[in-house]
């Protein structure tokens, strides 16, 4: 409870939790299960709101929070913490291309068994930064071991929407080759539809 109304002063608040400090020191005093916890209420409280209020949390303190969180500031971003973040890529839309860019600066980030490729899939976005989400899901998919990912399907579906954008792309060569490291049965087919 406590921490979804801390999430709540974050995105609605008109204190800026960067500046004001009791974001930084939240993150420092509070366990892993919290900041999980604080993450999740971050992006449903975000999934609720309407586009200003996304627009107002970005601009307000969440494009310094993921720029600090991945120079380890005040604490460093692990890969489970990461993956929880990587859901701000299918709210925030507007901003796809720029959170993808600060996730990759981190530690990959883990997001197994959570259904997040199936979300990546539906929210459409790949075509906004196409290189960036090719090494994204390269990223995402190093963390995979092949099992129990329900969503592989999704992740077909955009590594052959990547391949129909630019087959001559260098960043899809190591996203099929992670295909086939976890064993996809399509991995072959994706490497024969690159061209050098």
């Amino acid at each position: 409870m406590f921490c979804s109304h801390l999430a709540a002063f974050a995105v609605f608040g008109a204190i800026d939790p960067i500046e004001s400090g009791w974001l930084g020191e939240f993150l420092t005093r509070a366990q892993h299960r919290e900041r999980m916890h604080w993450v999740g209420s971050v992006t449903q409280i975000l999934r609720e709101a309407d586009h200003q209020a996304k627009e107002s949390a970005w601009n307000r303190w969440m494009r310094r929070y993921l720029e600090l969180r991945v120079q380890a500031n005040p604490i460093a971003l692990d890969a489970e913490e990461s993956g929880a973040m990587c859901e701000w890529v299918t709210v925030l839309g507007s901003h796809y291309a720029e959170i993808l860019r600060f996730l990759l600066a981190g530690p990959p980030p883990d997001v197994k068994r959570d259904m997040f490729y199936y979300r990546l899939q539906e929210a459409a976005l790949l075509d906004r930064a196409p290189v960036l989400t090719a090494r994204f899901l390269t990223a995402l998919l190093s963390q995979e071991d092949g099992h129990q990912l329900w969503d592989l399907d999704q992740v077909h579906t955009m590594v052959s929407d990547l391949i129909d954008l630019d087959a001559t792309e260098p960043t899809l060569r190591p996203l099929c080759e992670q295909l086939g490291r976890i064993g996809s049965p399509r991995a072959l087919e994706f490497l024969d539809r690159l061209r050098a």
